[in-house]
């Protein structure tokens, strides 16, 4: 049982791990065995050291990323979170060399809090507007009317 308001902890997760780009900070707010199930992923990123990984290829392909949370609902263990998310493509991303692009992409994010630990998340990026504008996805085009 979490004697900490579950919202409070997902917004000083992403104030003092995200926003400050502050790995060890996360060793505070995230349980151990902290999973993340992110859409794309063929497995759950299980443990806090692999989601350090994760989110550290994050921090270095955009080293100027920043979190706006657009929208936050909150029942029981659970946090949704409706964000978006800009940096500047600066270093490799899933592949991709440095494009230099700056981006915006929109996300959302379930939390589950245990033992005043975030303790589980399911995430799920605009993973295709992200690479449309890293220009390794063609844009859309207009339909012919």
């Amino acid at each position: 049982m979490s004697t900490q308001d579950p919202k409070a902890l997902v917004r000083r997760f992403l104030s003092t791990v995200i926003a400050s780009q502050d790995l060890a900070a996360a060793d505070d707010v995230l349980s151990p065995d902290y999973t993340v199930h992110m859409v794309g992923l063929p497995e759950p990123v299980a443990g806090r050291a692999a989601w350090k990984a994760l989110i550290g290829s994050y921090f270095a392909a955009f080293p100027d990323l920043r979190v706006e949370l657009d929208d936050e609902i909150a029942a029981g263990d659970r946090v949704v979170i409706r964000y978006t998310w800009t940096g500047t493509h600066r270093g490799p991303f899933a592949g991709v060399a440095a494009t230099g692009q700056p981006v915006r992409v929109a996300g959302q994010s379930i939390f589950r809090v245990a033992d005043d630990r975030v303790a589980e998340e399911w995430h799920q990026d605009d993973t295709l507007g992200l690479l449309q504008q890293l220009g390794v996805v063609p844009q859309p085009t207009a339909a012919a009317v």
